[in-house]
């Protein structure tokens, strides 16, 4: 396997973004790119991740693998790098280790390690298609902003969509206080319902796991349906695609 990116610099917020939730993964490489799917430990979370080959440099797969990574361990190899450099991941099929390169397209700057791989019996996330009740498209900096606003008031976020528009507010047990933003549909906000009223209600400590790595600077999606996992996407340039799904507090509904 063969994959050559122009930039280390959007990999690096990938899975930096990936360790929030999880901390050892299983990518599996096909002719179509890579991807991994991961649920963390407490098992309200998942990550997944795809990088289609076309989003590639350079692309070549003969043989399916699946390659275990530590994240930690992958996120400090890339930090090595300058962000503009291109990087290259080559992996011989039955290897213990990924070889990782760079070059900065600048100068004569080269770098190339070798991680050692791991053994994962790891298991199989398939997430089926989800129609969702309600899809909010907004950037994803204000939902960041959001987030990070009422975490320090509050544990849980309860999100409300109805003929008012979509509300974000604080959960019922809140110590200090109760209250929310409301949006409408405008030029950068976008609600589709199919429901007349959806109410759920999520985990902020999770949810500022999803948002805490700045991984893009356009509008995220965030799909909703009753008694279903969250879904938040997020479209990392012209690259990748991130999603996180999450389980709302059944108990708060």
């Amino acid at each position: 396997m063969l994959a050559q990116f122009y930039e280390v610099e959007p990999l690096k917020r990938i899975f930096d973004a990936s360790k929030e939730i999880v901390k050892d993964i299983n990518i599996n490489v096909n002719a179509n790119g890579l991807e991994f799917t991961a649920m963390d430990n407490s098992h309200v979370a998942i990550a997944k991740v795809t990088i289609a080959s076309s989003s590639c440099m350079m692309y070549n797969c003969e043989t399916e693998c699946i390659i275990g990574i530590k994240l930690d361990v992958f996120s400090k190899f890339l930090s090595l790098f300058d962000g503009k450099d291109s990087l290259a991941l080559k992996y011989v099929d039955s290897a213990d280790v990924l070889e990782i390169e760079s070059r900065n397209t600048m100068s004569t700057e080269f770098g190339k390690f070798s991680m050692k791989l791991l053994q994962l019996d790891a298991d199989e996330y398939t997430i089926p298609d989800i129609e969702f009740d309600v899809k909010i498209t907004m950037p994803f900096f204000k939902l960041n902003k959001i987030i990070k606003d009422l975490l320090v008031l509050g544990d849980t976020l309860t999100i409300t969509a109805n003929d008012l528009g979509v509300t974000f507010s604080l959960g019922e047990n809140a110590h200090d206080g109760q209250g929310g933003l409301t949006f409408c549909n405008s030029e950068k906000v976008a609600i589709e319902k199919k429901v007349e009223t959806l109410k759920l209600t999520f985990s902020l400590h999770y949810f500022n796991k999803f948002v805490k790595v700045p991984l893009t600077q356009e509008s995220i999606v965030l799909g909703l349906k009753d008694e279903t996992p969250m879904m938040l996407e997020i479209p990392v340039e012209n690259l990748a695609t991130v999603r996180f799904y999450m389980a709302p507090k059944m108990n708060d509904l």
